[in-house]
């Protein structure tokens, strides 16, 4: 699966986020599939993006056939890879650990 994402810089940055894209269970206990990388592929880290500017981020989000069927939900944020520490979130849709759920994915047989 691929996901594509879309970030706009609110301010100028001095540290290489990198992208984590989850998809976990319904309740938020197991990890189903997940990817982390910079944006852009590592073309475009956060410390080159411009005020205002609005970053077109493509993530893969390998799905293994042993995932079993069912919804699951998927999240996204950033973190300082030096500190292991995800960025904070103040939207609705947060979960733990400063994540942001951006829907549900059936995974069926």
């Amino acid at each position: 699966v691929q996901l594509k994402l879309y970030w706009r810089s609110r301010q100028v940055v001095a540290t290489e986020y990198k992208v984590f894209v989850h998809l976990r269970d319904m309740g938020d206990t197991q990890m189903a599939a997940q990817h982390d990388g910079a944006p852009v592929y590592g073309f475009t880290p956060t410390t080159r993006w411009l005020l205002g500017e609005i970053i077109d981020d493509v993530h893969p989000l390998p799905i293994d056939g042993a995932i079993p069927s069912g919804t699951y939900q998927l999240a996204v944020g950033m973190y300082d890879p030096n500190t292991v520490t995800n960025l904070p979130v103040t939207a609705e849709q947060k979960l733990a650990g400063e994540r942001i759920v951006l829907g549900t994915v059936e995974i069926g047989d």
